[in-house]
């Protein structure tokens, strides 16, 4: 029943054209050049451009678009494989609940380029190293991020909250080598001095898909007594480890890190 629910919240808001109206990257993010795969230390900020476009979309104030949203989070990846994969499963899926094929490519535009298009996440450092996840059968190393999502309020998660609720399902941390590994709250074990630095970049994807997306990073310092990893429930799927940061990295690889890498190459105090 909840699956039809959320399904039903999808097929009655969804045009079946493809273009989407978004704000334009140069009036979401001043100096561009500067920003394209480079970073600098500033204030975490919210995308409120979102929250504007996604009422430009639907025409309803953004406290009706909470139950939107969530359909369109729950099955963006599904959504996802449809449409650059060709799912042919997936897709008859999508057809026996009602939703046609430009409808499809117009939710994976909306999830692709107004809920996801800003990242936020934690880029943890101990002994002049850096700690990133692998999922198994990809080359691509990463952080924790996650996108802010929308609360039944009508207002986007705020960047720290967004990456505490990533770090708790991702990261397990104890602080001894007997005791018992438990899901890491970092609002229980970051104090303000270990979260003193973030740093922001506009990342640009390898071609073919060249996207540019906001990333925005906590630096944390850990304690020297914490010891972290990825979470037992994903460990069959996500591998995670530490790399030291004074480390020339294959670009590729490691693309969405890359720039926050070299900026901690260059500002050792920083790290």
């Amino acid at each position: 029943m909840e699956q039809r629910l959320a399904i039903a919240d999808l097929k009655g808001w969804i045009r079946a054209d493809d273009n989407i109206e978004i704000t334009p990257l140069n009036q979401r993010h001043e100096d561009l050049s500067s920003m394209i795969n480079q970073c600098r230390s500033t204030e975490p900020i919210i995308d409120k451009t979102i929250l504007d476009d996604l009422q430009r979309e639907f025409g309803i104030p953004p406290s009706q678009l909470f139950k939107i949203v969530r359909a369109i989070e729950k099955y963006s990846r599904s959504i996802f494989a449809v449409v650059h994969y060709g799912d042919k499963s997936l897709k008859q899926f999508f057809l026996d609940f009602g939703i046609n094929e430009r409808q499809l490519k117009r939710i994976n535009s909306i999830s692709l380029n107004i809920l996801r298009r800003s990242l936020y996440g934690v880029l943890f450092l101990k002994d002049g190293k850096f700690f990133s996840k692998l999922s198994v059968g990809k080359r691509f190393r990463r952080t924790i991020t996650i996108s802010s999502t929308l609360k039944p309020d009508g207002n986007l998660e705020n960047p720290w909250e967004a990456v505490v609720y990533a770090t708790k399902k991702y990261i397990e941390y104890r602080n001894s080598d007997d005791d018992d590994w438990h899901l890491f709250d970092m609002d229980k074990h970051i104090d303000d001095n270990e979260r003193s630095h973030y740093l922001q970049c506009l990342v640009k994807y390898p071609s073919p898909t060249e996207l540019v997306q906001y990333t925005g990073l906590f630096i944390i310092r850990l304690n020297p007594n914490i010891q972290i990893r990825i979470a037992e429930t994903l460990s069959n799927s996500v591998l995670g480890g530490w790399l030291p940061i004074n480390t020339k990295y294959n670009q590729r690889e490691f693309y969405k890190l890359n720039p926050f890498i070299q900026y901690l190459q260059q500002h050792p105090d920083f790290a």
